[in-house]
C-alpha cells in the first residue's frame, strides 16, 4: 500500500508518464517517497515482475498484426521504452516501431491531442479508428477526438480482460471494417516498502497497455 499511495497514486507516476522529469529525477523520487535506496536496476526488476503481459493478450495481437496493422499505446515514461527488451520482451517482436509511450511521444490518453497526435503519426483516420480501452477516462478522450471508442469490461478473475473479451472486441471491429485498438490493465498487485533492504514489486495498477489495428497492412 505505501508503494501504492506514494507512487502511483499520488500524481507522481502520471508526471513522469507525462515526460515532466527525466528517469534519473522519477527513480531519485522514488527513493526519497520511498525512504529507500532503490536503483535503476531494481525498479526495472520489480516493474517488469509486476506488470508481465497476458500470453493470450499478446497471442490475439500477435494474430491480428498478420491481417492488420496493429500499434501498441501506453502511458508510461521513458524507462518502459529504454528497457522494453528486458521488462516486456514479448512486445517489440508484435509491434515492431509501433509501440508509443506517452513519456516519449507525448501520446498521452488522459488528453484529447494524445489521440490526435498518435493518428497523424500512423497516418491513420478518425473515420476507421477504432479505440478499445478499460479506462473510462482514456474511452472519453478518444470519443472527443472523434475516435468511435468502446469499454471492454473483464469477465475474469478480479475483472480481469480475457482473450475472449478481446476476442469480442475485436470480432465487433472487424464488423464495423475499423481499426481497433485494445488496453489491458490487471488489478493492482500489493506491495510494501522494504527497510532497509531493496524493494519488492511495484503497483501494476497504473499501468496499461493499447494495440491498435488498422483495416488494411500498408503496401
Amino acid at each position: 500500500e505505501t508503494i501504492r499511495a506514494e507512487i502511483f497514486k499520488s500524481g507522481f507516476e502520471d508526471n513522469y508518464d507525462d515526460g515532466q522529469m527525466t528517469t534519473d529525477d522519477y527513480i531519485a523520487g522514488i527513493s526519497k517517497r520511498l525512504g529507500v535506496d532503490v536503483t535503476l536496476r531494481q525498479w526495472i526488476a520489480a516493474r517488469k515482475w509486476a506488470m508481465a503481459p497476458e500470453p493470450a493478450m499478446i497471442d490475439l495481437a500477435r494474430d491480428l498484426s498478420a491481417r492488420v496493422e496493429i500499434a501498441l499505446l501506453t502511458n508510461n515514461g521513458p524507462m518502459l521504452y529504454e528497457n522494453v527488451a528486458q521488462m516486456a520482451p514479448e512486445l517489440p517482436a508484435v509491434f515492431g516501431e509501433h509501440f508509443y509511450c506517452s513519456g516519449v511521444h507525448g501520446f498521452n490518453k488522459e488528453r484529447v491531442d494524445g489521440f490526435v497526435g498518435l493518428l497523424e503519426k500512423m497516418s491513420w483516420s478518425v473515420e476507421t479508428t477504432f479505440f478499445i480501452d478499460d479506462n473510462p477516462t482514456y474511452i472519453a478522450r478518444a470519443e472527443e477526438a472523434g475516435v468511435d471508442p468502446t469499454g471492454v469490461k473483464g469477465t475474469g478473475k478480479a475483472g480481469r480482460v480475457t482473450k475472449g473479451d478481446m476476442q469480442s472486441a475485436a470480432a465487433a471491429a472487424e464488423s464495423n471494417k475499423h481499426q481497433v485498438s485494445s488496453n489491458h490493465k490487471p488489478e493492482a498487485q500489493p506491495a510494501t516498502a522494504p527497510s532497509p533492504k531493496p524493494i519488492s514489486a511495484p503497483s501494476a495498477g497504473e499501468r496499461s497497455w493499447a494495440y491498435a489495428k488498422n483495416t488494411k497492412k500498408p503496401s
